[in-house]
């Protein structure tokens, strides 16, 4: 029997079956890459753990806001902070290393974000934290640009350069990989993907998924994982400092205010 969290009459109780981990990410080789991350935390707890990937951020959001409840998920901040304020999940770990986006041009000089209102922009599909946090810029849906959906950052640059796009979402880093274009904007750097317990799950899998995941430089099964999933490390997080940020889901079809 498959579970996707610890289900039982008693709220804490161990699973004795297989773990469910969901990874949101849009990287298309993920199903390979992220496979040791299951095999590293199958490790540290004692259980099965199966590895569920999720390229499409819209699909994962319904999946969010249906009530899933899933053992573990690896997911952006804004996600992450929307499960932690709604159901109650434990952040685990996180990232080591702040996520940083830019708007970046051909040959236009950007002073403002609001001169893209109206004009095509490249970007990934709502409700991706790269296009949510542009989006943020512009309150006023009557004024807003033309998003230009890509399936990938390196799609929305080949957008711009081809002039079917004014300006491209993007990773900072991504920008050396396109000589053609110039980083305008900077927008505010966010926190990496955490890693989320179910309050379901009892203390000692939490703990000791957090051990590990914090070891895992230490660890020869632990670098090899790291390499795998393009992660320099797990560092120590807490939910203060994701709080407030699915503020970006806000507009989003399903988006519901956290209880008082």
């Amino acid at each position: 029997m498959t579970v996707a969290l610890a289900v039982s009459a008693w709220p804490h109780a161990r699973i004795a079956a297989e773990v469910l981990l969901v990874v949101q990410t849009e990287r298309r080789d993920a199903e390979s890459s992220f496979a040791p991350l299951g095999e590293y935390l199958a490790r540290a707890i004692s259980e099965k753990v199966r590895v569920e990937v999720r390229h499409n951020p819209l699909v994962h959001w319904r999946a969010l806001i249906s009530g899933e409840r899933p053992a573990l998920v690896l997911e952006d901040p804004h996600f992450a902070d929307y499960r932690i304020s709604r159901s109650g999940y434990r952040i685990a770990a996180a990232f080591d290393g702040a996520q940083s986006f830019i708007v970046a041009v051909g040959g236009l000089l950007l002073l403002d974000p609001g001169e893209l209102a109206g004009r095509p922009v490249a970007a990934l599909s709502p409700p991706s934290l790269s296009t949510m946090q542009f989006l943020s810029f512009f309150p006023d849906p009557v004024r807003t640009p033309r998003l230009m959906e890509a399936a990938s950052y390196r799609d929305a640059a080949a957008q711009v350069i081809e002039a079917r796009a004014m300006a491209a979402v993007m990773p900072a880093a991504a920008l050396r990989e396109f000589p053609e274009l110039t980083g305008a904007l900077a927008l505010e750097d966010l926190p990496g993907q955490a890693l989320l317990v179910s309050p379901d799950l009892d203390d000692g899998i939490y703990s000791g998924i957090g051990t590990a995941l914090l070891g895992a430089a230490g660890d020869e099964q632990g670098r090899r994982m790291l390499q795998e999933i393009g992660a320099k490390g797990f560092i120590r997080s807490h939910a203060e400092a994701y709080e407030g940020l699915s503020r970006l889901l806000k507009g989003t079809w399903g988006y519901r205010n956290a209880a008082p």
